[in-house]
């Protein structure tokens, strides 16, 4: 496993940042379904779901997490529009609605190895 091997190689103190799919709610589940990824995906990868995206964590220090993308951004692919207003009015969301994290799609973390209290990086 990914984080097994990441564990095993990073000093302590050492970190990782990560960027990850995920998929917290029913409704993005959903829509995912109808709107399968265009991109070359192979059958075996998928969003993280939340217990996934916890057990990743375990036994490292989180940093710096932050949530991008509600689905709305991935649609503009389909309807051929350009994504970039739809990606900055969903950054702007989440940064002021954080109830609306939860529908979120894609996570980015910092994951340091070793984390000892009172050490700040």
């Amino acid at each position: 496993m990914a984080v097994a091997e990441m564990r095993r190689i990073l000093k302590p103190d050492g970190f990782i940042v990560m960027k990850e799919p995920i998929c917290f709610s029913q409704l993005c589940a959903t829509m995912r379904a109808v709107f399968p990824a265009k991109d070359d995906v192979s059958e075996y990868e998928h969003p993280l779901t939340k217990e996934e995206f916890t057990k990743v964590q375990e036994g490292f220090h989180v940093s710096g997490l932050r949530l991008f993308r509600l689905p709305f951004v991935a649609i503009t692919r389909y309807l051929d529009l350009k994504p970039k207003l739809f990606m900055k009015s969903s950054d702007f969301m989440l940064c002021h609605c954080h109830y609306l994290e939860h529908f979120a799609t894609v996570a980015v973390m910092k994951l340091i190895a070793g984390f000892t209290p009172g050490h700040y990086i």
